[in-house]
């Protein structure tokens, strides 16, 4: 089990959740892809701390590079990839 997890917060209290999917890209960078229904401000809070985690773990340099994203409709998928990519 990988134990892969974020820390936000949401309406005052600590949560941690595990993204949807790690994604090893073919020019090194992973890619942390969550995937979601619809758009909340929980959701929102998830994302935002993501990419505070994304920026840290970036300036480190020690880890490769990160990026992060969220598709709400898994025909977007392809396209967030070829972002990275």
């Amino acid at each position: 089990m990988l134990r892969f997890g974020i820390h936000y917060t949401f309406n005052g209290v600590s949560h941690t959740y595990c993204p949807d999917f790690l994604i090893k890209l073919n020019n090194g960078k992973t890619l942390v892809l969550e995937t979601k229904s619809q758009d909340s401000y929980e959701v929102q809070e998830k994302c935002s701390a993501l990419e505070e985690w994304v920026k840290a773990v970036n300036s480190l340099k020690d880890y490769g590079e990160w990026c992060s994203d969220i598709s709400f409709n898994i025909a977007d998928v392809d396209g967030i990839i070829d972002k990275y990519t």
